[in-house]
């Protein structure tokens, strides 16, 4: 906000095109015209940088649709016209390989279909909260179930420790699929005969969860972005796993919707462990979800 000496309506015009947010002439406000003013400045510079944000949101959005989304279907598109074309002339094995590599890469797809279409409506606002008292235990469980198959092909093991004395309150489809992106990525980011572990402790009124594993690690520049649209490089798995980075924004977005938190610790060539923490019993008051923050000792993942 700026105070000027003058009543030149052109020069208090031009601070604010610099950047400026207000413009007060000197000796003609009072202190609460002044308050208003600062109120208005900081909403205002809310806005922009949720605009911002919007922007470069909608650019991940088209690019994962340009490009991610694009080349699953081509890779599948290839191997069933080479199929019809040459179905004939081609053994049975080699006709069961191809289908393998559709297979794959319709597993690849639906599961970036899955948290596009999550994001797309959490930006949209039009998922709704349904939380419930769960034991957090069985439900670990179930998500480590989902790709008990993809840790055994790389020999990696996947262990839960969270027990059975965990109670939560959230909604139950939100921390599945945080779960899900978590130990996806830790079991992506894992090398052979590597392991990926869950556990859980009490915090207070909360329980913190953890998904660590024994993988790569990531570098301190890449800990600053991993969280946000601005992640525009995505690293591949230690078997050559494409990934867009989305599904890191689903969780960052449904931690806010569940009064949590989400952090990262990581190192690279030592692992990497995702604390998020769950309230353990229904709010006392309605909650307010963009009160929520991402906090974390190297920046948000």
């Amino acid at each position: 906000v700026v105070l000027t000496g003058t009543d030149d309506e052109t020069t208090a015009l031009q601070a604010v095109q610099l950047g400026a947010q207000d413009y007060l002439q000197k000796g003609d406000f009072t202190s609460q015209t002044l308050f208003r003013a600062m109120l208005h400045a900081i909403e205002r510079n809310r806005m922009r940088r949720e605009l911002e944000q919007l922007s470069r949101d909608k650019d991940k959005l088209l690019s994962i649709i340009s490009h991610d989304l694009k080349s699953p279907f081509y890779s599948m598109v290839q191997v069933v016209k080479y199929i019809a074309d040459n179905f004939d002339s081609l053994d049975p094995r080699t006709i069961r390989s191809h289908l393998g590599v559709i297979a794959e890469s319709t597993e690849k797809l639906y599961e970036l279909v899955e948290n596009l279409l999550q994001w797309a409506g959490s930006q949209a606002g039009r998922i709704e909260l349904h939380p419930i008292e769960f034991e957090l235990g069985p439900l670990v469980e179930s998500v480590i179930d989902v790709y008990r198959e993809a840790a055994a092909q790389k020999r990696i093991t996947v262990v839960n420790l969270t027990g059975d004395r965990f109670t939560v309150y959230a909604d139950m489809n939100m921390i599945h699929t945080v779960l899900r992106n978590l130990v996806s990525n830790g079991i992506k980011f894992t090398g052979q005969d590597g392991a990926v572990t869950i556990t859980a402790v009490e915090a207070g009124d909360t329980v913190s969860v953890t998904v660590s594993d024994t993988g790569i690690g990531i570098s301190p520049e890449r800990l600053q972005t991993l969280f946000h649209a601005e992640n525009r490089s995505v690293m591949p798995g230690t078997a050559g796993e494409q990934g867009t980075g989305l599904g890191l924004m689903v969780c960052r977005e449904f931690m806010r919707k569940n009064r949590g938190e989400i952090s990262v610790d990581s190192e690279e060539g030592r692992g990497t462990a995702f604390p998020f923490t769950l309230p353990r019993t229904a709010p006392t008051a309605e909650f307010d979800a963009t009160a929520v923050h991402i906090s974390s000792d190297h920046g948000p993942y």
